[in-house]
């Protein structure tokens, strides 16, 4: 029987977190999965599990609707549950440098989302439901096998920064953003400097304190 302690905390790993807590951060933490009770923490705002082992998240994390902050990055994930089509306070969302070979059509319901980092996966294509993300105004989709960009991202009239760096030529990408806009593409075609925010979306993730 857990105690009265126990009762107010969710096990995750060797840590104990109270259910109370807004900001957790279990980077390389040697993490191998993720508990279904993760999904009690209903207080949390944001979540970083950057670097560890993780290959697949519950379907729980659809139940922390107040997360505005939520980083996977560095893990060898697959899929993303359809349920985090439920976190609709978030503006940042980083799954960069994983394994992810789609991207679920329930994204398209993130539209607080500002920043978006799906970088280094194995993405093929992106849903059309990406241009349901009107607030976003950076979008990294590097090193992926994309061959082309759905028509609806021309859609995202507040995106000013694309991070490209796929098979897509460049003579495509204009045509699909449609009209002409304040847009920097990375890398800059016919140059070798990038034109970049100053870090990554997964580093900028990663500046709350580790809760101890």
């Amino acid at each position: 029987m857990k105690s009265a302690a126990e009762a107010a905390c969710v096990r995750i790993g060797k840590w104990q977190v109270r259910l109370g807590a807004a900001v957790l951060d279990l980077r390389n933490s040697g993490l191998k999965a993720l508990p279904e009770s993760i999904g009690e923490l209903r207080a949390l705002t944001r979540l970083n599990v950057g670097h560890n082992q993780l290959k697949e998240l519950p379907a729980t994390i659809g139940s922390l609707t107040a997360l505005t902050r939520l980083s996977v990055h560095d893990n060898q994930l697959k899929k993303l549950p359809a349920t985090i089509g439920s976190l609709t306070a978030l503006t940042k969302l980083s799954v960069g440098e994983n394994q992810l070979t789609e991207l679920p059509a329930a994204i398209g319901s993130l539209t607080a989302l500002t920043e978006l980092s799906v970088h280094n996966n194995q993405l093929t294509e992106l849903p059309a439901a990406i241009g349901s993300l009107t607030a976003l105004t950076v979008l990294w989709v590097g090193g992926n096998q994309l061959t082309e960009l759905p028509a609806a991202i021309g859609s995202l009239a507040a995106l000013t920064w694309l991070q490209l760096r796929n098979r897509l030529g460049a003579r495509g990408v204009p045509s699909v953003l449609g009209a002409p806009r304040a847009l920097v593409l990375w890398p800059v075609y016919g140059s070798t400097a990038p034109c970049a925010p100053s870090a990554p979306l997964r580093e900028r993730l990663t500046a709350p304190a580790p809760l101890r």
